[in-house]
């Protein structure tokens, strides 16, 4: 019942870029020291599912056509956690929908079954979700929030370790409320002792921001990586942890 299971391996991505904001490097040591000096080579295997929506699939805009990138975040995340950890048994199932929201992952949406009826085949150890573009257009904040802690309810039962991520800014002007959605990520991670990758005023500190949205809300295929870079940063710790 796994949805559209694409698995991309990468030799190395580190020569695009990065973040050096400490926030992003919980076991204090940067992308670049961690992919210098791997770690043993291990045989355990462990698979990660990335929930979320179309920044999380890699839709963008390309020559008025939506096209999904080459590189989504988590094929980045993939590649520099294999290379920093030193084993090749390690995978994340990008499993984004487009148009998708947080309560529709858990509830089931578009075919799909409910994300507990999914979650109980499926081999993963941690949980990633990546919401909020599409919910801060449909539901009230505190909504946003009850959703958020249903949904690592959902993975907890299941026996995973959920994550959460925010979502990438926006520069269209509908997007009011999209910077309370982020930062109530933040407040659920919080709250529900959950980790959570910061994206949002990271990707409003790089210069020129908007021009790495394909239209405004999608990234470009650099933003992706630079996204990507930044979830296996904070991921690296829990996944070596859990091999």
């Amino acid at each position: 019942m796994k949805r559209n299971l694409v698995f991309f391996v990468l030799a190395s991505l580190y020569g695009c870029g990065g973040s050096s904001d400490p926030a992003s490097n919980p076991s204090g040591t940067s992308s670049a020291a961690a992919a210098s000096t791997p770690a043993a080579t291990t045989s355990q295997s462990i698979t990660l599912d990335a929930e979320g929506d179309s920044t999380m699939k890699g839709a963008m805009l390309v020559n008025g056509t939506y096209i999904f990138a080459q590189l989504p975040a988590p094929a980045v995340d993939q590649a520099q956690l294999i290379e920093a950890l030193g084993t090749e048994n390690l995978a994340i199932e990008n499993n984004g929908v487009v148009g998708e929201t947080v309560g529709e992952d858990v509830s089931g949406w578009a075919g799909f079954a409910p994300l507990a009826t999914r979650l109980a085949v499926d081999p993963s150890k941690i949980v990633l979700e990546n919401y909020g573009m599409n919910d801060s257009l449909a539901i009230s904040v505190q909504a946003f929030h009850d959703n958020l802690v249903a949904w690592i309810a959902v993975v907890r039962q299941a026996g995973k370790i959920p994550v959460l991520e925010e979502p990438n800014p926006s520069s269209l002007s509908y997007y009011t409320q999209l910077p309370a959605f982020a930062a109530m990520v933040d407040q659920v991670g919080y709250e529900q002792k959950v980790l959570v990758i910061q994206q949002y005023n990271y990707v409003l500190s790089l210069p020129n921001w908007q021009s790495m949205l394909t239209d405004g809300i999608h990234p470009n295929q650099a933003l992706y990586i630079l996204k990507g870079q930044r979830e296996a940063t904070y991921l690296q710790p829990l996944v070596a942890n859990n091999l």
